[in-house]
């Protein structure tokens, strides 16, 4: 892992070094037709030399107009064709160096990190990231939320329900639309149900159902999650009705023909 720390890093160290002792980096003729090639390679597949050819881009030309494109196309042979997870994180790490000061780019690659993070396991750099991602979304309510939610749902899996409520209750107060509230307040919803405190998780998921601005999918898991609290509460039949009014649209139907199987329907 400290080799490809080091690898990633003087990578970006020589392009940076490169900067500084030429004026132009290269014609932009020769650029061009430089990552022509590359490109090709990727395009049919031969990564191998799509990589070593990108890598070289980015040490040939430290004020190139397509570093990005070259850092992400790294980024996606380490990640999609490789599988190398922690050669990941070390590329949006370096990524995220050199675009550190231009807030569109930063607030992805911030948030792609954040989610290898936690794929890794490591949910508290997860979380320590997506606090920099709500720093670099700025006032956009879109990234604001999205991130959020994110943020409840790793504090939930750590049971770290208060502040897993506390950010639902700003991503519902933030959201930007009627679906996206529902969005929160379904999550919320979900909160309660893993502290088991069905009455407040009932409470939540009515709100979503008098509102009807949830989206289809949205809206089947929030009668799915109802349908649960009536069969904590032994309302057999309601959770029955529930169950049947979402078997076309809930994502895995065969989920609900089990639960009405399972209450002798």
């Amino acid at each position: 892992m400290r080799c490809m720390v080091r690898l990633a890093f003087a990578l970006l160290m020589a392009a940076m070094l490169a900067g500084a002792l030429t004026a132009c980096g290269g014609s932009g003729s020769d650029e061009e037709t430089d990552l022509l090639e590359v490109r090709e390679a990727y395009m049919n597949g031969f990564y191998v030399e799509a990589k070593e050819g990108y890598e070289s881009y980015l040490q040939r030309y430290p004020k190139g107009s397509h570093r990005l494109e070259a850092w992400e196309r790294l980024l996606e042979i380490s990640l999609n064709v490789k599988g190398d997870l922690d050669r990941s994180i070390v590329l949006l790490e370096a990524m995220i160096l050199e675009y550190g000061e231009k807030s569109d780019a930063a607030w992805k690659l911030m948030f792609q990190l954040a989610e290898l993070y936690e794929q890794r396991g490591d949910r508290t750099k997860a979380l320590d990231t997506w606090e920099k991602c709500l720093e670099l979304g700025g006032e956009d309510p879109g990234r604001r939320v999205e991130t959020m939610l994110r943020m409840a749902a790793v504090h939930r899996v750590l049971r770290n329900y208060d502040h897993a409520l506390s950010l639902l209750q700003q991503c519902e107060q933030q959201a930007p639309d009627g679906p996206t509230r529902a969005r929160c307040q379904y999550e919320e919803a979900q909160t309660y149900s893993f502290m088991q405190s069905w009455g407040q998780a009932k409470e939540v998921l009515e709100v979503i159902m008098a509102d009807g601005v949830a989206d289809e999918e949205t809206h089947a898991l929030a009668v799915f999650l109802l349908a649960d609290v009536y069969e904590q509460e032994m309302d057999y039949e309601r959770a029955r009705e529930l169950f049947e009014s979402i078997a076309d649209t809930y994502p895995n139907p065969k989920v609900i023909q089990i639960r009405l199987r399972n209450m002798g329907r």
